[in-house]
């Protein structure tokens, strides 16, 4: 019998997953509190399938403050709750925000847990003496950290529990941990803004269309997966509700090297398939093949 691949806390992928997504996936809706429904659902997707970039294009289907307002949502989500009060400032876009649910990624604490020696904990820090500090963890009691670099108060650091008592710990660098954080937001306001954000994201660049090859097909399955692990990522690029990436902005697609057009969903039994079902479809079944054919463990 197999054994289970469940790990808490969940590792970081071997190859990062960056999706780009058009926001006018949020125009199609009339009110505030729809639109920040969406963008919560969205964030939830992403942190399920452990996106490291989330790349937000203003795309010509979208309102300005469309493309503002989901930037804001999916930034303000990945910060810890017990830290929002503290560094996320009153504003209107994040009236409803509270109706939505938790990512409950591992540094957010989301078991409700006591720091133990070797967790990771998001903070801020609130005192500085140069290289060291104090930093507000989530806990009833400051911790006492030291780092590599110059500390400065407010700036939002991960933390590794060096000592139980007294309450210590270290600033670690994200890139250099072997655990999923949480998802990246980067944006891009136009086409060419969007061209230069791609060409600094390592990955194969993915386009998800109904007019693309069948995902179906178990030669195009493997040879995508060997591909992704040979470039060592992937970008995938989606469209809205009504369209596909490649009908909201030709001009990228001129710009950049997409070396597969894919149908995730083949034979879609609905006229339109909704980007946050699309999200979710696309990102299972690429999880499940990454380690079906390419044996990724961890």
């Amino acid at each position: 019998m197999r054994r289970s691949i469940f790990k808490w806390p969940p590792p970081r992928r071997h190859y990062p997953f960056s999706v780009v997504l058009p926001s006018s996936n949020l125009s199609i809706y009339p009110t505030l509190r729809e639109k920040t429904e969406i963008a919560g659902a969205i964030a939830r997707t992403l942190a399920v399938y452990r996106v490291d970039n989330i790349v937000v294009f203003k795309d010509r289907k979208s309102a300005q403050e469309d493309y503002e307002l989901l930037k804001i949502i999916l930034s303000y989500l990945v910060i810890p709750p017990y830290l929002r009060k503290k560094i996320v400032p009153l504003v209107p876009e994040l009236k409803y925000v509270g109706m939505l649910p938790p990512l409950n990624i591992a540094t957010h604490n989301p078991e409700g847990k006591e720091p133990v020696l070797g967790d990771i904990r998001e903070g801020v820090i609130t005192t500085s003496w140069g290289y060291t500090g104090k930093a507000y963890i989530g806990y009833k009691e400051q911790c006492r950290v030291s780092a590599s670099t110059e500390l400065r108060p407010g700036t939002r650091v991960l933390v590794r529990i060096t000592s139980r008592r007294p309450l210590r710990g270290e600033v670690v660098d994200p890139d250099k941990l072997n655990l999923y954080i949480g998802y990246r937001v980067l944006s891009a306001s136009s086409a060419d803004e969007l061209t230069s954000v791609l060409s600094k994201l390592n990955g194969l660049i993915v386009l998800t269309t109904k007019e693309g090859m069948p995902y179906s097909d178990i030669k195009l399955r493997r040879a995508l997966i060997s591909e992704i692990a040979k470039v060592g990522g992937l970008i995938l690029l989606f469209g809205n509700p009504k369209y596909d990436f490649n009908e909201l902005a030709e001009d990228v697609l001129k710009e950049i090297n997409v070396r597969f057009k894919i149908n995730f969903i083949p034979y879609q039994g609905v006229y339109s398939v909704r980007t946050i079902e699309a999200l979710a479809a696309v990102l299972a079944q690429l999880n499940t093949d990454m380690i079906t054919f390419k044996g990724e463990r961890y």
